[in-house]
């Protein structure tokens, strides 16, 4: 049977990310090329004269933000599914090293692990990847917005944007309560009966379905959606941090706005870029100051587009160091024999009890 008309074949999806993959290294090339202009040589000087310190500090802040990456995959599906903390973060760094590659790899390694050897069904693992994207876009939202109207990290801000999330994180968990536990779902059942489609009565009575209703569960309860908030603002602090430290060791810092600004547009490329994220971050970064800058947006904090592109390149050679180191350990820890089998009972799902009457969510205050 020949192919449908519209869709893509597989090896012609493959070209069309490798030649993204090239023109990623080729925007790499191009950000080197801009980092290493003669405005810039005094300081790339100071920052082959960084302190040892320094250097250590901007490590240290890389591997913590890696790791809470790890820990916030782990943390969301904890409330459905227990999956070992140490499987999850290995899980994590690999996918993180391989982010860096075109092909998807790093989404294709999540699946295989986690369907594969950890037994978690797709219809939990779309869920799961949803309710990161919340996870982290909720205290995210706040702090750029807070970066953008008081570039100077104070009290007043830091309230703002705490008492932000915490309103955002208890709507997300009273709408999580509201439809999932079995609500939502009947609900659902009952509308679809109300009307003469059989197919409709069947998908909502079908498996993926109720999965997706158990799903609502990682989101559902207040405290732990605030735990997994903290978790997510030591992230984007460690990420914010890698560009502060940079801006020092080439002598001109940059202020809490200019750092949280560029490290967001930093990660946020790097997360939906098709082309793997090498190359496109950098640019990408680089691109958006001078942006800012030539129509006046006063989200750059008047720091240059050049020397942006500078301390992009610095943190990637930072965070590729350290993935490498992790992603090691991740393997060494997974073992890749263990990678091709399947074990069965690798997870630790809730129980029968527990499933059927789950424990009152904590109300917003």
């Amino acid at each position: 049977m020949s192919e449908p008309i519209g869709t893509p074949r597989p090896w012609r999806t493959r070209v069309i990310q490798l030649v993204g993959f090239l023109i990623g290294i080729a925007l790499l090339a191009y950000v080197v090329r801009l980092a290493l202009n003669e405005d810039n040589r005094e300081g790339l000087r100071q920052l082959g004269e960084a302190s040892p310190a320094s250097i250590a500090a901007l490590l240290a802040v890389t591997a913590i933000g890696l790791t809470a990456s790890g820990v916030q995959f782990w943390l969301v599906l904890r409330p459905i599914r227990r999956l070992n903390p140490l499987d999850v973060l290995s899980t994590n760094y690999i996918a993180i090293l391989l982010s860096y590659l075109p092909f998807k790899l790093s989404v294709m390694f999540r699946l295989a692990i986690h369907k594969g050897r950890d037994g978690i069904p797709l219809a939990i693992i779309g869920p799961w990847f949803g309710a990161i994207g919340i996870v982290l876009l909720i205290p995210t939202l706040p702090i750029v917005i807070l970066a953008d109207v008081r570039p100077v990290l104070d009290a007043i801000g830091l309230a703002t944007v705490a008492g932000m999330t915490v309103l955002l994180t208890a709507a997300t968990a009273t709408l999580a309560t509201r439809f999932g536990q079995g609500r939502g779902l009947a609900r659902a059942r009952a509308l679809a009966d109300r009307q003469p489609i059989g197919i409709i009565k069947r998908l909502v009575r079908s498996e993926t379905f109720e999965r997706f209703d158990e799903s609502l569960g990682m989101l559902a309860s207040f405290r732990h959606g605030l735990l997994l908030m903290s978790i997510r603002v030591i992230d984007i602090a460690a990420f914010a941090g890698r560009f502060y430290i940079v801006s020092r060791m080439l002598g001109e810092p940059m202020d809490f706005g200019a750092c949280v600004i560029a490290s967001a547009v930093y990660f946020f490329i790097g997360v939906f870029s098709p082309i793997g994220s090498l190359g496109a971050r950098e640019a990408g970064t680089a691109g958006a100051f001078a942006l800012f800058n030539s129509i006046g947006l006063d989200l750059s904090s008047g720091i240059d587009h050049e020397q942006v592109a500078v301390i992009s390149v610095v943190v990637t050679g930072a965070e590729l160091l350290v993935s490498l180191t992790t992603a090691a350990l991740g393997i060494a820890w997974l073992r890749p024999d263990r990678l091709l089998r399947a074990p069965k009972n690798k997870t630790q799902p809730t129980t029968h009890a527990e499933t059927a009457t789950p424990k009152p969510t904590e109300s917003a205050p």
